[in-house]
């Protein structure tokens, strides 16, 4: 990821590595994301919730950073908060960052006075220390079984080759990005100011480090490390 956050082909690792590696905020992060994001802490206690979550509540006000159980105590209205942390209870105990939880749970939605069907995913945040939780309803996902599908896929591709990924140079990177956008070899010279044969070594050196191929593995590289941007 390059300066702003790109949304697509989004899952925990890539938000975790926001955190982690990126430099951005949670509440940088949390402010983009279409679906609804929190962190929990191992009390069982929500320390934040993005504006699409409090959109889900039906809070008004987006000034609250941490809610916690008192506050809960005092809304009683938004018991179904509540009831969705005691869901995800079982998995404030998996401590390996590389693993991730889905499920599919009915969830209630105040806003709209209706249960919901909702894909979850978490994990524990490397970055945080802490439960990181994404929410959506599966009416909200197009092609829902391709999606569950794609997740996994690129979860265990991100695992895989995150090692590989990382021995890139920043200029390594750059060039990846400008070809996923569908620039040739001349035209990343002149976007870059560097010569055609900078670009061709470059190239090969990427193609080296990442034990690539074809243009196609290349691509499935922008895609889960986010380098559309």
């Amino acid at each position: 990821m390059q300066g702003k956050l790109a949304l697509p082909g989004v899952n925990l690792h890539v938000i975790d590595h926001w955190l982690q590696e990126e430099g951005h905020g949670v509440y940088e992060v949390g402010d983009v994301l279409p679906c609804i994001f929190c962190i929990i802490k191992s009390d069982l206690t929500l320390e934040y919730l993005n504006p699409v979550g409090f959109e889900w509540l039906s809070i008004q006000s987006k000034s609250f950073l941490y809610i916690n159980e008192s506050w809960l105590t005092k809304y009683n209205q938004h018991a179904a908060l509540k009831d969705f942390l005691d869901q995800l209870k079982p998995q404030l105990t998996k401590t390996n960052p590389k693993d991730v939880y889905h499920d599919v749970q009915r969830v209630w939605f105040p806003s709209e006075g209706e249960y919901k069907l909702c894909l979850i995913s978490a994990k524990k945040s490397i970055a945080l220390g802490d439960m990181i939780v994404m929410m959506q309803p599966l009416s909200d996902i197009h092609y829902l079984r391709q999606r569950i599908g794609r997740l996994a896929d690129e979860e265990a591709f991100y695992l895989s080759n995150y090692s590989k990924f990382k021995q890139l140079t920043g200029r390594e990177i750059e060039i990846i990005s400008l070809l996923y956008k569908g620039m040739n070899n001349p035209q990343i010279s002149r976007k870059l100011s560097i010569s055609r044969k900078t670009v061709e070594q470059h190239r090969k050196n990427i193609n080296r480090k990442l034990d690539t191929s074809s243009f196609v593995e290349l691509i499935k590289y922008a895609q889960v490390f986010d380098l559309q941007d």
